[in-house]
């Protein structure tokens, strides 16, 4: 049944309408895309929190040597003075986050779950932080 034939003094109003000039107008800025396949838009979306967070990635693989690391590792670090179960849900939404945007690989192994960075995540910590001091990370991401 059609709403004309319900009330039939219904018109259709403007808001109502699909035309051009209703629709919203979509500003068609340029991203551009940085080396690894990232843009600044992605970056720039991260919270201060995240950020933080993909930092201590990079710096506990930088310590460890390692592509993988225990994501108590990163729990412990971001919140050395809370007990770790109370904040489990934030750490896990802010790599939620890094993982959906490609920056950060997780997987499971026996009870644990390990993270690292990915060529994506490495380029933009080193956006982030204006220069490379992670040394050990440069032997894991870039060739020689």
């Amino acid at each position: 049944m059609c709403s004309k034939e319900i009330f039939p003094s219904f018109r259709p109003t403007i808001n109502s309408q699909k035309t051009p000039e209703n629709e919203p107008i979509q500003p068609e800025k340029p991203v551009k895309s940085l080396e690894g396949g990232f843009t600044d838009e992605e970056a720039a979306h991260l919270t201060q929190l995240e950020q933080k967070g993909l930092i201590f990635i990079g710096r506990l693989q930088d310590d460890t040597k390692s592509h993988m690391i225990p994501v108590g590792a990163l729990t412990s670090n971001l919140y050395p003075e809370r007990p770790s179960l109370k904040i489990k849900t934030t750490v896990s939404n802010i790599l939620k986050k890094l993982v959906h945007l490609g920056f950060v690989n997780r997987e499971r192994r026996g009870n644990y779950w390990y993270i690292g960075l990915t060529a994506k995540g490495y380029n933009v910590i080193k956006k982030l932080l204006q220069q490379n001091p992670l040394k050990n990370l440069v032997e894991l991401y870039e060739e020689k």
